[in-house]
């Protein structure tokens, strides 16, 4: 009796920690604070247009709608698939404007501001982020994917970050990057 005990508190442990290991490796959404911000260059001309930036929270099944649709299209009055994501909660809308050019913060995270939005994302299993910024001007133009420069995505996981909780995005004229990045993926 006393071998099947210990056989069986072996499998046990053994199960555990291979349950811990599975939930560890299972990509998480973090708790991050978002800043974006104009770069110095925009306002070269004396005055900034106004420019949307939206944050799009996805799961993965439906990133690819957003990382392929048109930015162009994307961002004109009534677009559908633009209205289809809910302000506050699949998306947030920055809007940067003469007299509130200042860094716009959005506090994705259980306590902050914007702790809605976290928790609608949190319960999707969004772990990725689509952001998008309505940039107009010359040589400027719809592209694939992430080689519109005026579109990124950045992953949300917090095994990626390592505990880093702030995330900075800076808009230039001609493209929207992070200049904060996550750990290389395992």
């Amino acid at each position: 009796m006393t071998n099947v005990k210990q056989v069986l508190t072996v499998l046990l442990s053994v199960a555990m920690v291979m349950g811990l290991i599975g939930c560890e490796s299972k990509p998480r959404l973090g708790e991050f604070t978002v800043t974006v911000s104009l770069s110095s260059d925009f306002a070269q001309g004396g005055s900034i247009p106004p420019t949307e930036v939206d944050l799009i929270g996805l799961p993965a099944a439906e990133l690819s709608t957003a990382q392929n649709t048109s930015v162009s299209t994307y961002f004109q009055p009534l677009n559908p698939y633009r209205q289809s994501l809910v302000q506050g909660k699949d998306r947030v809308t920055l809007v940067f404007r003469d007299g509130d050019s200042g860094p716009k913060t959005v506090e994705l995270n259980r306590k902050g501001k914007d702790r809605d939005t976290w928790q609608h994302w949190y319960q999707r299993g969004v772990v990725d982020m689509v952001v998008l910024a309505d940039l107009r001007g010359p040589g400027i133009s719809d592209q694939p994917g992430d080689a519109d420069f005026r579109r990124f995505t950045l992953t949300l996981d917090k095994a990626r970050w390592k505990g880093r909780g702030n995330l900075n995005i800076v808009v230039q004229p001609a493209r929207v990057y992070s200049a904060s990045q996550p750990e290389p993926q395992k």
